[in-house]
């Protein structure tokens, strides 16, 4: 279970702060969220025991039959960008190679070129 509270942040912009019920703040306005800091909240990385997880369905570099890979995410837009990386192969990746990304638009991009992948 978690919590959300969007709170006004810098340049007028909402400041969404998630808290998690490992964390049990006594909190009951948004006066009290002021009070914490940025610092107060360090996110080391995920956690070892998650680690696996995340890459096999976040991967960084794939590698297809004759063609390497590298993975951006913006995760702002829900968008993944399969950046080639080196191969001789001449056609561009199917949707049915790639890892599964539910809900995440695939683009494909290659020199210049941005295509969508479906």
């Amino acid at each position: 279970m978690c919590f959300q509270w969007a709170i006004p942040g810098k340049l007028g912009a909402p400041l969404v702060v998630w808290i998690y019920t490992p964390v049990l703040l006594p909190i009951e306005s948004v006066d009290d969220i002021m009070l914490f800091h940025n610092d107060d909240f360090v996110f080391t990385g995920i956690p070892e025991w998650e680690a696996d997880n995340f890459n096999a369905e976040f991967p960084r570099k794939l590698t297809l039959a004759e063609l390497n890979l590298t993975v951006e995410y913006d995760v702002s837009r829900k968008r993944v960008y399969v950046v080639y990386a080196s191969g001789n192969r001449k056609n561009d990746p199917k949707r049915w190679e790639l890892p599964r990304w539910s809900g995440w638009k695939i683009q494909y991009k290659k020199a210049s070129r941005v295509i969508d992948v479906k």
